[in-house]
């Protein structure tokens, strides 16, 4: 339509959009302190011409979409990153417990018992008739025993721990995964009509990040708005469909849980692929590194009580009674196969029932005979005493040489862990500020748009009221 009609009606279309961009502006600046709000812009485009009379005359403008102003690599960026977050903040914390678990700060250490075992043998082959210190080898043996017992067993009630938080986190993934799937339906069919579901891509992003955070995914978009989630290989989230994890328990690890990603066939166990979130550090702590800690305590086990016997089972006590064993026995299953040692570990009942049957003397009936005590104290600096490669030879140092290495181990791999959280989560800051640069709301620049829509619609307000002067002039020359 040319002529003064066309032109009001190209004013009112004018006014109409400036209208519109006043609400996306005041939408942004309302949602100024929203927590992951993406900032709206309003993308305007000439509305279609009209041709009249062999000229061409504008018609206005229309609104061409209303979108939120989004990095898409920025976002991928963020996903990697919370899921190396999630997966080093979760071991942290584990990391914390075991260290606290192997500290020789207190007089009730591995270390410390262990050296003052061996110093009571020293203190039986300076007086090796004395009664008070064969009871002293015992205690302190009785000590060093229950020590290693006590913190291979608190390990395995972290494994436990870990085990059930396994069960909560998959439930917390499949929630996530569940309404990220509905919002996929909605997303679609309201790209559909022409709606541009700004609000419904927040949540969706939300979630998507949560979902990093808890478990290592790989996130597509496809052309109808839809979010593809993939999990270890495998579809996890399809559109509006949703493949949830399932656990079960895995009689060859402990009946721990393992973690299987349902499919239109059988279900997938996944559970030695899921490698980062929180999921993977729990995995990890429990399916690797505590087992690898029980399993060198096994090893030192085993080599203290099979040292001490092999020297004490050769020796004699003050009563001339049949030589035996200080610590019970513990044969492995197979040879280097020292699981169970630690947990076996203990003193031999029948000398924690009569101390006198702790053997000094090389020498049955030889009174002040102090030779197998003074070689039970000198193992402490024996070489070739624990097993460290589980091939069935004594190779490593001594024990407090191959229990200070695992000491060390664990405080360097649990420093690993704390400089990776701090850098992952530095990382993670610096990242999403560079997103609230590029999709946060901003006061100066909303204000400026909003002073420049201000300043059109106060134009095509005063270019209406010249339209309908020019009208009314018409009108009354008619008349």
């Amino acid at each position: 339509m040319a002529g003064l009609f066309g032109s009001l009606e190209l004013a009112k279309k004018s006014l109409i959009t400036n209208q519109y961009a006043f609400q996306v502006i005041g939408h942004n600046i309302a949602n100024i302190n929203t927590d992951n709000y993406t900032r709206r812009r309003i993308d305007l485009s000439p509305s279609s011409s009209v041709q009249l009379g062999g000229n061409t005359y504008g018609t206005g403008v229309d609104i061409a979409q209303v979108h939120g102003v989004r990095d898409r690599f920025l976002e991928y960026q963020i996903q990697r990153e919370t899921q190396n977050s999630g997966k080093q903040g979760s071991m942290s914390g584990y990391f914390e417990i075991v260290e606290a678990l192997f500290s020789e700060k207190t007089s009730t250490g591995i270390g410390t018992s262990m050296q003052s075992f061996f110093n009571s043998w020293s203190d039986l082959s300076n007086n090796p008739t004395g009664l008070a210190e064969r009871y002293s080898v015992v205690s302190k043996g009785t000590i060093l025993a229950s020590k290693v017992k006590e913190i291979y067993t608190q390990l395995s009630s972290q494994q436990a721990i870990q085990d059930n938080t396994v069960y909560t986190t998959v439930q917390t993934i499949n929630t996530a995964a569940k309404e990220i799937a509905s919002i996929n339906t909605k997303i679609s069919a309201g790209l559909k009509v022409g709606e541009e579901m700004n609000d419904l891509r927040d949540r969706r992003n939300v979630l998507l990040e949560e979902l990093g955070t808890q478990v290592g995914i790989n996130v597509y978009e496809n052309e109808a708005g839809e979010m593809t989630v993939e999990m270890a290989g495998k579809p996890f989230i399809v559109g509006g469909t949703y493949h949830p994890l399932e656990i079960s328990r895995n009689g060859a690890n402990h009946n721990f849980y393992d973690v299987s990603l349902t499919q239109s066939g059988p279900s997938v166990n996944i559970t030695s692929s899921i490698k980062t979130g929180a999921l993977g550090g729990i995995l990890e702590m429990r399916d690797k590194t505590i087992p690898a800690y029980q399993n060198q305590l096994d090893s030192l086990a085993y080599g203290i009580i099979t040292n001490v016997n092999a020297i004490h089972s050769t020796g004699y006590d003050t009563q001339g009674g049949t030589p035996t064993d200080f610590f019970v026995p513990f044969t492995p299953a197979t040879a280097g196969d020292y699981t169970g040692a630690a947990l076996h570990f203990e003193v031999n009942p029948d000398l924690v029932a009569d101390p006198n049957r702790v053997a000094a003397s090389s020498v049955n009936g030889e009174v002040g005979n102090n030779k197998v005590a003074l070689a039970l104290a000198d193992l402490q600096r024996a070489t070739s005493v624990v097993d460290s490669d589980n091939d069935g030879t004594f190779d490593a140092g001594t024990f407090s040489d191959y229990y200070g290495k695992l000491t060390t181990k664990i405080g360097a791999e649990a420093l690993t862990t704390y400089s990776q959280e701090t850098a992952s989560g530095e990382v993670l800051v610096g990242l999403k500020n560079r997103r609230d640069e590029v999709s946060g709301v901003s006061l100066d620049e909303e204000s400026s748009s909003l002073i420049q829509y201000e300043k059109a619609y106060q134009a095509m307000a005063r270019f209406m009221n010249v339209i309908s002067d020019m009208t009314d002039i018409l009108v009354n020359l008619g008349s």
